[in-house]
């Protein structure tokens, strides 16, 4: 049901901070307190859109419904240890995405190129849906700014 790898994504400085946002709501709301009615009116504020592709791979994407109905499925299929683990490790993701955000502000970045680790459940309410989480520390490829992309050392 859950497996772990890394991955390499583009993403703009809102896409990010979006991101942020959808992982801790489905996280917080959906997984953790399985709370429906508030998941569905915070990520009606987030581009499920955009990030869909990248969080909730093969649901209709785009569709808060089909999010909302994976994350309470994943709530309830996970043990209460299964939760907190997966809770440490999306804050974790959570985390060094702020760190991320923030560095690109500070910089004038318009987009960032990161390899992240992610943690994957598949096979949920939604068909063959799955959720991803970024689950820690990633590496940044490199990113864009007024100057053009710029390589870290």
């Amino acid at each position: 049901m859950s497996t772990e790898g890394r991955t390499v994504v583009m993403f703009s400085k809102n896409e990010v901070y979006d991101l942020i946002a959808a992982q801790q709501n489905v996280r917080e709301y959906g997984v953790v307190q399985e709370n429906e009615v508030e998941l569905e009116a915070k990520l009606t504020k987030t581009a499920v859109g955009t990030l869909g592709w990248f969080l909730f791979r093969g649901t209709a994407l785009g569709t808060v419904s089909a999010v909302v109905r994976n994350a309470l499925d994943l709530g309830a299929l996970l043990a209460p240890d299964e939760k907190d683990l997966l809770s440490n490790l999306s804050d974790n993701g959570e985390s060094w995405l702020d760190d991320r955000w923030q560095w690109m502000d500070s910089i004038g970045a318009d987009y960032i190129e990161m390899e992240v680790p992610y943690l994957q459940y598949t096979k949920l309410s939604s068909g063959d849906g799955s959720m991803f989480f970024v689950s820690g520390k990633g590496i940044v490829q490199r990113v864009h700014t007024s100057d053009g992309w710029h390589y870290p050392a």
